[in-house]
């Protein structure tokens, strides 16, 4: 009797039902957040590290294989998913970690070439 019992409360749960077969006994349900692709909060976390750092992140009046182009400082970068690229000599483009970029970025901004 009491496996009997314990399989029908089983069920009444993943039904919506309580124990005595009334509905509302069921599980409230987390909201989730909307799909995204992960580039809006990239975004945001290239930003942040740019503010803290003092340097400018906008965008710029330019794409390059679809993807917005942002100034960041003294260099030109553009995001995919959640790797930054930036453009060094001529049209060439090569993914960057913050620290390097934050250098690079430095070295534009006083005129050098790296």
């Amino acid at each position: 009797e009491g496996a009997a019992a314990a399989a029908a409360a089983a069920a009444a749960e993943e039904s919506g039902l309580g124990s005595r077969g009334e509905m509302g006994a069921q599980r409230p349900r987390k909201e989730r957040a909307p799909a995204s692709d992960g580039l809006e909060s990239f975004k945001e976390v290239v930003a942040s590290f740019a503010e803290e750092h003092g340097v400018a992140f906008v965008p710029k009046q330019r794409q390059h294989n679809g993807f917005r182009v942002y100034s960041f400082g003294g260099a030109s970068v553009y995001l995919d998913k959640d790797v930054c690229h930036v453009e060094s000599g001529g049209s060439q483009w090569h993914p960057i970690g913050f620290t390097d970029l934050l250098e690079y970025a430095s070295s534009k901004k006083a005129g050098g070439r790296t």
